[in-house]
């Protein structure tokens, strides 16, 4: 039987059990502050991660904490640290410290899932330096934005510092009762005082006595006023005994209260400005009058790209005046679009360096009036230094006259070559072309005229059959070469009217109707009847009575030969329709084509078909001559039309000649 707990033990287990409720509320507390920290919270436990809290997670940009559970802090880490050491070493070192001393606060770099490096600032608090069980609670605090500040104030102190220290003005600082408090080492150059001497002194102290009373009026009305010096001139005594020029600005500081404290401000030395100036004065009235004469434009374009002189000439070749355009960016307002990119990425070069691509040469460029409109100029560039920066001075001459007689000159020499082309073909069929078949005829007309009685009938029908042929084929030539020669003096007539193609295809295909059975050859018309269009009818069939003729002549017997056409879409401007009335209509070409199953024609020769230069007549299947002149005169007369005209061919597979028609 149990034996009741004493009043003393009751009062032991009641301490335990509200010792147990007090830790197991602290630990709720603590695991609350755990997991809504801002901050990364972090327990390691032998020099590994164990646990963290969610903005551990968020910080790192990882998904969840077991990615990075189980882990040394170097692993979380890049490779060497902001101070250069070893990221391994270090995070041990660390570490050490703090179950040395049982906490320790140091920055330190650590690296997200996504490869960004950061700073944070981390806390180390041991829990436990046992040797088996090394607990270290650690958080981390980012400190990229403090991080960011500190070295924004850095470079702007450096900055600072260097621009006071590197300035060519004096920069100083004066109390309210005019005692210099600070003086930037320039002094040392323009009065001869080191800084240590200035201190103390007022700038009245370096005048001579008039100069003194004078200036010291100037400022006791500014600074009762609490106003700005602005670019007061004083006269200085050097401390070799010279007289020095100061240009005086400042601006005062307050306190607090509104209550003055002094004047920060620059001195710059203009004792050789003041001497200089009338001289630069004159030199400019001189360049002035000499550049205003010149027949050339002469711009001046200072180191932003802004115009800073524009002479009389420059006014007439581009419409600004002067007053327009000066201190406005010049790339923007006078070169093509299609310069800009090159003329942005050189100028970022000139600026620092004087040099450029265009510097020293004279090239030819487009240029825009004020009107927009694009014309050639010829543009010589030079640099030149300006108070210490780079300047472009260009001469600028307008070519447009130019331009014109050379573009006239060279479509004047095409013309002529294509003259003499025109002309070296012409005596080529004289000499040759024309003058074969007569020598034919002639010698079968000789024969028989001097033995008519001994040749028999057969005899007699076969040497007229020749002659006969050899006329009709002379009589083609001739009428090829007359309409050739026509159109190239430019008195063919083009006469265009809408013609049924399919009745002048029935036309053309009877002309030779004689000449396809002659070889057996099937002539196939695929033209539908009611295919009308627009052309010159001469024109017309010529270009197919050429066509087929030739397709006739390089096709073997028992062959084909097949005319038709197709009507397809064209392109114009980028558009595949046209307005017509309140209607889009589509834009159409007739594409006519003569196709053989004849012997085909070379790849390489293909091109050179229409070519005056090239001669390329081959024989026919039996034997038939020909010029060349023909497919040259078909192309003449496609392009009358506004069409185009080709051959698709391959050997032993026959040819097909294209053109097309617009509808």
């Amino acid at each position: 039987m149990k034996t009741k707990p004493t009043y003393q033990e009751l009062e032991k287990k009641i301490k335990v059990l509200q010792q147990k409720l007090a830790l197991k509320e602290g630990e709720k507390k603590f695991k609350e502050l755990f997991e809504k920290s801002g901050d990364a919270i972090l327990i390691l436990e032998n020099e590994k991660f164990i646990d963290c809290n969610i903005a551990t997670v968020a910080m790192l940009k990882y998904d969840s904490k077991e990615q990075f559970l189980d882990v040394h802090p170097s692993k979380l880490s890049p490779e060497i640290q902001a101070d250069g050491r070893n990221s391994i070493e270090k995070a041990d070192e660390m570490m050490n410290i703090a179950l040395k001393n049982g906490t320790h606060r140091f920055e330190w770099d650590h690296v997200k899932s996504n490869g960004e490096i950061f700073p944070v600032e981390v806390l180390l608090t041991v829990i436990s330096s046992e040797p088996e069980k090394r607990i270290i609670h650690t958080v981390w605090h980012d400190i990229t934005v403090r991080k960011k500040a500190e070295q924004e104030l850095k470079e702007s102190e450096e900055k600072f510092k260097a621009i006071v220290e590197t300035a060519s003005d004096w920069i100083w600082e004066i109390d309210k009762t005019g005692k210099y408090t600070y003086s930037s080492p320039k002094v040392l150059s323009i009065l001869g005082y080191s800084e240590k001497e200035i201190i103390g002194k007022t700038p009245f102290d370096f005048m001579p006595a008039g100069e003194k009373e004078r200036v010291s009026k100037v400022f006791d009305e500014i600074i009762k006023q609490n106003k700005p010096i602005d670019k007061v001139e004083n006269t200085n005594i050097h401390k070799n005994g010279k007289l020095v020029v100061l240009e005086t600005s400042g601006m005062p500081f307050f306190d607090s209260n509104n209550k003055l404290l002094g004047y920060r401000g620059i001195d710059r030395e203009i004792t050789e400005y003041k001497k200089s100036e009338q001289l630069l004065k004159e030199s400019e009235e001189r360049f002035k009058a000499i550049s205003n004469s010149a027949n050339d434009g002469i711009v001046l374009m200072d180191n932003y790209g802004k115009v800073t002189f524009w002479n009389y000439a420059a006014e007439k070749i581009f419409d600004y005046k002067k007053e327009e355009i000066t201190g406005k960016n010049l790339h923007s307002l006078l070169t093509s679009e299609k310069y800009r990119d090159a003329q942005n990425s050189g100028f970022e070069i000139f600026k620092k360096t004087g040099k450029g691509n265009a510097i020293g040469k004279t090239l030819e460029l487009e240029a825009l009036r004020k009107n927009g409109e694009s014309f050639p100029v010829e543009l010589s560039l030079s640099a030149i230094k300006i108070k210490e920066k780079w300047n472009a001075i260009g001469l600028i001459k307008d070519i447009t006259n130019r331009k014109k007689g050379e573009q006239s000159v060279k479509e004047s020499e095409i013309r002529l070559r294509e003259s003499n082309k025109t002309k070296d073909k012409f005596f080529s069929i004289l000499a040759h072309d024309l003058i074969s078949p007569f020598n034919t005829m002639l010698g079968f007309s000789k024969l028989l005229v001097a033995n008519f009685e001994k040749y028999d009938l057969q005899k007699q029908k076969k040497f007229l059959g020749i002659i006969n042929y050899d006329l009709q084929n002379t009589y083609k030539l001739l009428e090829n070469l007359l309409l050739w020669s026509r159109a190239q003096r430019g008195v063919v007539e083009f006469n265009p009217q809408k013609e049924n193609l399919y009745l002048l295809t029935i036309e053309t295909l009877s002309l030779l109707k004689q000449s396809a059975e002659n070889k057996l050859i099937t002539l196939i018309n695929n033209v539908s009847e009611d295919v009308n269009i627009t052309v010159d009818k001469n024109m017309l069939l010529t270009i197919m009575r050429n066509l087929i003729s030739n397709a006739i002549k390089f096709t073997p017997k028992n062959g084909r030969v097949e005319i038709g056409c197709r009507v397809s879409p064209i392109k114009t401007d980028g558009r595949l329709s046209q307005q017509e009335g309140n209607n889009l209509l589509p834009l159409q070409s007739i594409q006519i084509y003569v196709k053989d199953s004849g012997i085909g024609i070379l790849k390489e020769k293909q091109t050179q078909l229409f070519e005056i230069s090239e001669n390329i007549s081959t024989k026919g299947t039996d034997g038939e001559s020909g010029t060349g002149l023909g497919l040259i005169l078909c192309k003449e007369f496609v392009e009358k039309h506004g069409g185009k005209i080709w051959v698709e061919s391959d050997i032993g597979k026959g040819s097909e000649f294209i053109f097309t028609l617009p509808e």
